[in-house]
């Protein structure tokens, strides 16, 4: 059994949190996280510099994943795509008062899958995390606001930590739960010991697993880090010190310090994977930013959108709540299961969506009894697309309309 690691690291102008450590069991993990013990498992984090609005990320050529964020950094949405570049899943975050407070996912015929949810303190921070209602995590923390215990409630699984002065994580102790299936069919010591070096912007340089019985060293990994933050040598070695597996990394960066091109390496530096990112940050402009001079190239954009979204967007649009559309601005197909297509004119569309995201900025939504259902509705309608039919104003009429 094997433990990797792979972390969007620190960089000298950027200022982070405590420290937090993904562990992954024979898996190595590629997208880049932040190590902050205050975010672990966050499924919808993301560590980006600047100010990026949205990426789309290709792998060997193909189109693998879209993501959106808001001008916090908080990632709203992504979305993921099959080999023929067609909608797998997607994954929306869910938000209440300006604190994230879990995940929404959808199937590619945009019907809820799953979804998460994080319970917070008086201060913000996740006590607890569910998984479909199911309480799974809980933490408890010291007297400095570092997460001291956390308890895996499904098998009694815990994890404890231990900091060091500058508040970075350098032991991790974890307790086999007595009802851990992983454990009973994979064997391994009930008592883990991982033990952590950093440098001086909380980079993991070195972790090392031990079986904190015996203290018999099962496990090393070592990482370089370039002047950017980002990882571009992971050594992986065995307890008897003979080396495991070895990836190397190369990088090409944007002028905001993301990187747009990056290069996975085997140990005998073959190429393994290409991966490519086109990023658009707050600060550019697109034809939602300045609709009188930017003229889309589009005539509709359509989103499919099951019972409740249509009733909360009919029941918006009634109190004119949102922007109302003129009459031929808005069509709609019927898909026999509940659920409309709605296709938007690229008059109208614009209006729609500022007068959707000026209610959620405003905090109209978190006003609501039914926050995330009005969120759900947001993040549906930030996701319209480009509608390529040509037989669009042959279908039926929305009904609510202004003459």
């Amino acid at each position: 059994m094997f433990l990797w690691i792979t972390c969007r690291h620190k960089t000298k102008n950027e200022s982070f949190l405590a420290m937090f450590v993904y562990l992954i069991v024979g898996i190595h993990y590629n997208e880049r996280t932040m190590i902050n013990f205050g975010i672990k498992k966050d499924l919808t984090l993301d560590f980006l510099r600047n100010d990026v609005k949205s990426v789309i990320s290709f792998q060997d050529g193909k189109k693998e994943m879209q993501s959106f964020y808001n001008e916090k950094g908080d990632r709203t949405l992504r979305k993921h795509f099959d080999e023929d570049e067609t909608l797998r899943m997607k994954q929306e975050t869910t938000f209440e008062n300006g604190f994230k407070t879990g995940y929404i996912n959808y199937d590619s015929y945009d019907n809820r899958d799953s979804f998460g949810q994080y319970q917070l303190d008086h201060l913000g921070r996740v006590i607890a995390k569910y998984h479909n209602g199911q309480l799974e995590e809980e933490y408890q923390y010291n007297d400095l606001g570092q997460i001291e215990i956390l308890l895996y409630t499904n098998t009694g699984a815990k994890e404890l930590y231990e900091y060091d002065s500058r508040n970075m994580a350098v032991k991790q102790l974890s307790l086999q739960g007595e009802n851990s299936l992983f454990g009973s069919m994979f064997g391994g010591p009930k008592k883990k010991l991982t033990v952590f070096e950093n440098d001086s912007f909380g980079n993991i340089t070195e972790m090392k697993v031990y079986d904190a019985e015996t203290q018999q060293l099962l496990f090393t990994q070592k990482n370089e880090i370039n002047e950017k933050g980002d990882e571009i040598e992971c050594l992986n070695i065995n307890g008897d010190g003979s080396q495991y597996s070895a990836i190397f990394y190369e990088y090409e960066y944007d002028n905001k310090g993301n990187w747009i091109l990056r290069k996975t390496f085997d140990k005998d530096r073959n190429l393994k994977k290409e991966e490519k990112r086109n990023i658009l940050y707050h600060s550019e402009q697109d034809f939602n930013f300045d609709r009188e001079t930017i003229k889309p190239d589009w005539d509709y954009k359509c989103k499919r959108l099951n019972g409740q979204r249509l009733a909360l967007l009919f029941m918006a649009l009634s109190k004119k709540l949102f922007a109302r559309p003129m009459k031929g601005q808005v069509y709609y197909e019927s898909n026999g299961d509940g659920s409309c297509t709605l296709f938007f004119s690229k008059d109208y569309y614009p209006l729609l969506k500022e007068s959707i995201d000026k209610a959620y900025d405003n905090g109209k939504f978190a006003q609501s009894n039914s926050e995330s259902d009005w969120n759900d509705l947001k993040y549906s309608i930030d996701g319209a697309e480009i509608s390529e039919r040509n037989d669009i104003e042959n279908l039926e009429l929305y009904s609510l309309f202004d003459e």
